[in-house]
């Protein structure tokens, strides 16, 4: 039983039953008592990226290099976009026996917009929150309208911007504009979502939205949207930031594989 912890406990009583005769009555109420005793507990997988080897690589490289250079993230800009939809929000609706259940309208196409954002040590930058398809020229629109005047009023000694290597973000166009407006581009590397802490900013943004303010349609959305943004102060931006800190070295364990963050 020690070494077969990892098999549900169905498929565990058939095989015990099968090579053992005394075991045949065996219940799951009783393996999963077992299998508590010794430790064990059910619980659905942690999803993570996809890697390559060559990705594995990079991933590594970078982060031996932050831990070298002892870097703090003082001037660094992180930035990325997310689609965020009006969820489903149900709840228990009591109703005699007998009496049909209570109908819920629920579209077929919910409301979706996309949001544009960067956090830094010293706060957060303007929100962007648009609809439809962000191209290289719309994209440009954004940095111009959320991140330059951040930049204005909170770098003016200086920053790297870091965002990830999506086309939109790496196109010839894009670039242009980076160097006109004197954009510095700190590279990260590729198929990297757990070295940029605002993933963990969308992640709590939708968990508000969700349980706190459960928008209904898409004007409802966008308040709460910006609601949330409100919130991230210097010091709430520092904290996801910081964990940075914990992600590096745990990338550098696993030899560039997913950290699980």
């Amino acid at each position: 039983l020690r070494t077969m912890n990892w098999m549900p406990g169905c498929m565990l009583q058939n095989l015990l039953s099968n090579k053992w005769a005394e075991l045949s009555n065996i219940s799951i109420s009783s393996i999963k008592r077992a299998k508590q005793k010794l430790g064990w507990i059910a619980t659905k997988p942690k999803y993570c990226q996809m890697l390559r080897e060559i990705n594995k690589e990079k991933r590594l490289a970078w982060c031996r290099e932050q831990i070298e250079a002892h870097e703090g993230f003082e001037n660094v800009i992180f930035s990325d976009e997310c689609s965020v939809a009006v969820d489903n929000h149900s709840r228990l609706c009591f109703r005699k026996k007998g009496n049909p259940r209570k109908l819920k309208p629920k579209p077929k196409h919910p409301h979706k917009v996309h949001v544009w954002g960067g956090i830094s040590k010293r706060g957060a930058t303007q929100i962007v929150i648009f609809t439809g398809i962000l191209t290289a020229t719309r994209f440009c629109d954004v940095i111009d309208s959320g991140l330059l005047p951040f930049v204005e009023t909170t770098f003016s000694n200086g920053y790297r911007f870091q965002q990830d290597n999506d086309p939109k973000h790496t196109s010839r166009f894009v670039q242009q504009h980076f160097n006109a407006k004197r954009i510095i581009w700190w590279k990260t590397p590729p198929k990297s979502p757990d070295l940029n802490p605002i993933e963990n900013v969308w992640a709590a943004m939708k968990k508000f939205l969700r349980d706190v303010h459960k928008p209904r349609d898409e004007a409802s959305l966008i308040e709460g949207i910006r609601t949330y943004w409100r919130t991230l102060s210097p010091e709430t931006c520092n904290k996801y930031i910081e964990h940075l800190h914990t992600v590096i070295p745990r990338v550098i364990e696993l030899n560039g594989g997913p950290s699980g963050y």
